[in-house]
């Protein structure tokens, strides 16, 4: 099942990243599931959050466990492939004011407080469901 996959996908990245260092947030369909705390349904791909400053050693740190690098512009989001999944991470910044945004994206900003601390734990359910 595709959500089997993602979510294998999605712990591989949670402890690569963790173990580097490197702050992350879920967003779409994903974030919903791990709020309502339950998978419920397949998704088209994972959507995640990060800072742009740590776009380069997302990259490597991504890249050295087989994640491949498609797309171009690093400076809004990075874009991976793994067994046939999409992962887009979303690079995020703050600017002098405070305010969270993507880079040309200015006039739609994250809300404030967007980006908490919480973290949410999912347990991998049976195939049945």
């Amino acid at each position: 099942m595709i959500a089997d996959r993602q979510f294998r996908l999605l712990a591989e990245i949670a402890r690569t990243l963790d173990e580097a260092g490197i702050a992350f947030w879920l967003r779409g369909g994903w974030a919903l599931d791990f709020l309502v705390g339950r998978i419920r349904h397949d998704h088209a791909d994972i959507d995640l959050v990060a800072w742009l400053a740590d776009r380069d050693a997302i990259d490597g740190t991504l890249a050295s466990c087989g994640f491949k690098r498609v797309g171009e512009d690093a400076h809004v989001a990075l874009d991976f492939e793994k067994e046939g999944e999409s992962i887009q991470i979303l690079l995020v910044e703050s600017t002098p004011s405070g305010t969270l945004v993507v880079r040309g994206f200015e006039s739609w900003p994250f809300p404030e407080g967007a980006l908490g601390h919480a973290r949410r734990l999912l347990v991998m359910w049976s195939a049945a469901r």
